[in-house]
């Protein structure tokens, strides 16, 4: 993902239910052959927000990716969409059972060029240079939107699971469907 592509976004109203119940299939595939198991959770009647769709959509596939690379198999990735608590709003969550963030490096994820040291857990050779959740960060907040990484943090180290949650809130929803 590079942000140079977003330099100029399109911000039209649009429902990210739209955006997200196409793309399920695809990230069901990904999970499925890294023997992760994808659980989507969308609520198709929250709210429309003002947003770029192409931008949205590369930020969702950035969060799903990096789910599924740190999350060990066989593990869970659960992908909702739902409106905020007042309704105001919508919330698109990416939680998995993966290694976890460190309670140190929490305030870190969202920095250019950083890399946790769950990255050093990883198999794969992923090649990132730490540049995907700050480049997703970038995008979501020039929308007007917040993202957000929650990680529980046990005693003497990382409990599993990682919950990255992005939310455009009531400044950037749009009018609804009915009109």
């Amino acid at each position: 993902m590079r942000i140079g592509l977003f330099s100029e976004l399109e911000m039209r109203r649009c429902w990210l239910s739209e955006l997200i119940l196409p793309a399920v299939d695809t990230w069901r595939t990904l999970s499925a052959e890294a023997s992760l198991r994808l659980i989507p959770l969308v609520d198709e009647d929250a709210p429309p927000c003002l947003v770029d769709a192409r931008a949205v959509v590369e930020v969702m596939n950035n969060l799903v990716d990096n789910a599924i690379a740190y999350t060990p198999s066989p593990g869970t990735i659960e992908v909702s969409l739902a409106p905020t608590a007042d309704e105001q709003g919508v919330v698109f969550r990416v939680r998995d059972t993966g290694y976890g963030v460190s309670k140190d490096e929490v305030d870190l994820v969202f920095d250019r060029g950083f890399r946790g040291s769950a990255a050093e857990k990883c198999e794969l050779e992923m090649g990132g240079k730490g540049l995907g959740l700050y480049i997703a960060k970038e995008i979501v907040e020039r929308m007007n939107g917040k993202i957000f990484l929650e990680s529980p943090s046990g005693i003497g180290g990382v409990l599993p699971g990682t919950s990255t949650s992005v939310v455009f809130g009531r400044s950037v929803v749009a009018s609804s469907k009915q009109e």
